[in-house]
């Protein structure tokens, strides 16, 4: 039989052997149980019904808004030195590095092999009583390899791309949890603020007690108070310094989260932290950007959208595993005995040729496989859209929020002014004769109780901004960034 004839039927039967196993492998795959939902990457929502301030592009770094410097230093040390942003940044590295491994494959792999071994028979095997040579044989190899998978179903296409979505969705992470730290950062600043002016409307209030108890002891003294009355005062005095020691421990819990948010250890931040509280500076109207753009913006929903698009890429693999993977490989490369012949035209060897496998029966596992990524497909798809809604809601919440903290505020600010007026009305009528001390003590006290009303209604309204430009996820939108050398992607 000729050469020609015995390739030819060779090839035929490697064509019908590869059309049994394509018809096999097609028959394998089970029905998906996805439906159009499952893969939908987009929620509809009515963003425009979002009641928006101003629709001014929101500025990147909405903390400098308080105009606060202590707070700004805060945010931009954090930026460097906080321990989740650090483990952020080497999750996108790990991602990075998954993204590498996977587009490897796509690659011709090339490889360089070489070897020596020495074999010597015994007298008494059997090869050596039909006439086999006894004495060493000694054998140098050197060779170079090539292969490359032909990626007809595009499973490696799809691990690629499952990949690449996971590295942005890391990215969008690192983002979210830059938002956070800012957020956490600003959050706990104006609570301490608030504790601190807190303390010191408290000292007042507490000099103000002793005053309105050693006035109470003159008049039970002069017959003109009774003993009641001094130990109410007395109470009194007690009922307001016993939450100092509340105060100075929120205050020290307060400090120390900021320190941690920075990467330091507890008390680093006590004295840059300390000294007279100031009332936020608030804007007096917020810029809150298109409410439509919030889907771009927020990290949180721009990761869960490439989670998602990724679990679409990986069922497309496993559904593509059903089928043979191909691959062409050849070798060539020299056989001697002595070092000195292996470079000489007669040790030369080769091969070349494609190579193919299909799973026939792998106990279930393709398709359970494929069963859990399709699982995993339908969780990321209900997360994107809770995601979305979430966001939806934390936006009209936190606009709501900042309205009626806004309102409070300036009524609690009206209200101080009368606090004012009342006080002075007193201590004009005390000078005139027409009121006694007692009234000038408790227009104070009221005075000072306004003023802490009002300190907290600044903090929650200050806390309310926070909220918003949280849920509005900060302005880190636009392309997927390589955020943390610049480096690209190495395949």
């Amino acid at each position: 039989m000729s050469k020609g004839l015995k390739y030819s039927r060779w090839l035929q039967g490697s064509l019908v052997i590869t059309a049994l196993g394509l018809m096999t492998g097609c028959a394998l795959i089970p029905d998906s149980t996805l439906s159009q939902q499952d893969s939908k990457p987009e929620v509809s929502v009515d963003w425009q019904t979002l009641k928006a301030t101003d629709s001014v592009a929101k500025p990147v770094r909405w903390w400098a808004l308080f105009h606060d410097d202590v707070l700004t230093s805060l945010e931009s040390r954090a930026e460097k030195n906080n321990l989740d942003l650090q483990l952020a940044a080497i999750r996108w590295k790990e991602s990075r590095a998954q993204l590498g491994l996977v587009s490897s494959q796509k690659n011709v792999q090339l490889s360089v092999d070489g070897g020596f071994s020495s074999i010597g028979l015994s007298e008494d095997a059997p090869l050596a009583g039909v006439g086999a040579p006894t004495s060493r044989i000694d054998t140098w190899t050197l060779s170079t390899g090539a292969s490359w998978e032909m990626d007809f179903w595009g499973y490696l296409s799809d691990k690629e791309k499952a990949a690449k979505e996971q590295l942005q969705a890391t990215a969008f992470e690192n983002d979210m949890v830059q938002v956070s730290l800012s957020a956490d950062i600003a959050r706990n600043y104006w609570r301490l603020r608030g504790v601190q002016a807190q303390q010191r409307f408290l000292e007042e209030q507490i000099k103000i007690a002793k005053d309105r108890y050693g006035l109470a002891q003159n008049r039970e003294q002069n017959g003109v108070g009774t003993n009641y009355q001094t130990q109410t005062m007395k109470a009194e005095l007690s009922d307001v310094t016993a939450k100092l020691p509340s105060l100075e421990h929120q205050e020290a819990v307060l400090k120390n989260a900021l320190a941690l948010l920075l990467g330091l250890s507890p008390h680093a931040l006590d004295a840059e932290l300390s000294g007279q509280p100031q009332a936020p500076s608030m804007p007096t109207v917020l810029a809150v950007g298109v409410p439509s753009d919030l889907a771009r913006n927020r990290p949180d929903i721009l990761m869960a959208g490439a989670k998602l698009r990724a679990t679409i890429a990986q069922v497309s693999a496993a559904n593509a595993d059903f089928y043979p993977r191909i691959r062409l490989t050849a070798s060539v490369g020299a056989l001697s005995n002595d070092l000195s012949d292996l470079g000489s035209w007669d040790s030369r060897q080769y091969s070349v040729g494609p190579s193919f496998h299909l799973p026939i029966f792998e106990g279930g596992k393709l398709r359970q496989t494929l069963a859990l990524t399709e699982a995993k497909q339908k969780e990321a798809a209900v997360t994107y859209r809770k995601t979305v809604l979430s966001a939806w809601h934390e936006v009209e919440n936190s606009l709501g929020a900042w309205s009626s903290e806004s309102e409070s505020v300036r009524r609690l600010n009206a209200a101080q002014k009368q606090r004012e007026v009342a006080l002075h009305a007193a201590v004009r009528s005390f000078q005139e004769g027409a009121a006694d001390r007692g009234d000038v003590l408790d227009a104070k006290q009221s005075l000072v109780s306004a003023k802490r009303s009002l300190m907290d209604g600044q903090v929650s309204q200050a806390l309310a901004m926070i909220a918003l430009y949280r849920s509005l996820g900060g302005d880190w939108s636009g392309d997927v960034k390589q955020p943390f050398s610049g480096e690209k992607v190495s395949k």
